[in-house]
């Protein structure tokens, strides 16, 4: 049973974040999704490049799905023709 000021808090929202935390893929893995959908998007850049990226991103994104993480990073950045 949680201390009653512990069931003040704990509500819908809490469960949903505690459910999406269980839900991350290891760094290692999230790393490689995130390689894996980036070079799908188009990027040619070298996937070494793109794993270093991911693993600097992992700390403050590595609570989204990776795909949506990279997709996120490609609407931010995309190439544009000038």
């Amino acid at each position: 049973m949680l201390a009653p000021a512990a069931e003040a808090v704990w509500g819908p929202a809490c469960e949903r974040m505690l459910i999406a935390m269980d839900d991350t893929p290891p760094r290692a893995v999230w790393i490689d999704r995130f390689v894996t959908y980036t070079r799908a998007l188009g990027v040619r850049a070298e996937p070494e490049l793109i794993e270093a990226m991911a693993a600097a991103l992992w700390p403050t994104l590595g609570h989204m799905p990776p795909e949506a993480a990279a997709q996120a990073e490609y609407d931010e950045w995309r190439p544009h023709d000038f």
